[in-house]
């Protein structure tokens, strides 16, 4: 099949060659019996649409592959790990909160869940971020690994979850916002806390 489409694309000029070339990649068929075909404006026009779908497609299957068969109950959030104990990171949410650095929805008295130690089943505790200038709430949860460590993870803006409920651009653009915003932030106030810690038992 490729030593047909050679010897078709010698037999036309370099103009037509990009016409049939998409033919081919599109549709997966032979242009042998196409006639030759200038390349307008509103063919190329068509032919761009054309690739754009294909792309879009492409995306849609991508993220279904990555994220539709994901176990679980958050299998789009997106994960992050703290070494710091969970109440470690519930203390320093809320010393940022205090120095207005992070804050929390409008009319929201606390923005954190309290666990139900009844019932194994309750993993995590949720959080609840506001972003100001957008007028978003931002949800997020955490859940202890260990009396060491806390897994941390972003799964929602304004109910929708991420990874799965926003196009591409949007998509990638909340989760690096949360992580400039939020988690950075809270990881920083976590190394602030630690270190003045140290220095405190230094200094009995």
């Amino acid at each position: 099949m490729l030593r047909d489409y050679e010897n078709e694309f010698e037999m036309i000029d370099e103009e037509h060659v990009f016409c049939r070339g998409i033919f081919i990649v599109i549709f997966g068929v032979s242009t042998t019996n196409l006639n030759p075909m200038p390349l307008t404006k509103k063919r190329l026009i068509i032919s761009s649409i054309l690739v754009l779908i294909v792309a879009w497609v492409g995306f849609q299957i991508y993220d279904f592959l990555k994220f539709g068969f994901g176990a679980g109950s958050f299998p789009h959030a997106e994960v992050y790990h703290l070494s710091a104990s969970e109440g470690e990171v519930i203390a320093a949410i809320r010393e940022l909160e205090k120095e207005g650095k992070l804050h929390k929805p409008p009319g929201v008295a606390d923005n954190i869940s309290v666990r139900d130690t009844s019932d194994h089943r309750d993993y995590w505790r949720f959080t609840n971020f506001y972003f100001r200038d957008s007028k978003e709430v931002v949800q997020a949860w955490t859940r202890p690994d260990d009396s060491t460590s806390t897994t941390f993870a972003f799964y929602g803006v304004d109910y929708k979850v991420i990874n799965q409920d926003l196009w591409y651009i949007p998509n990638a653009l909340k989760i690096r916002r949360f992580r400039k915003e939020i988690f950075e932030p809270l990881e920083a106030k976590l190394d602030e806390r630690k270190k003045r810690d140290y220095e405190m038992k230094d200094k009995r």
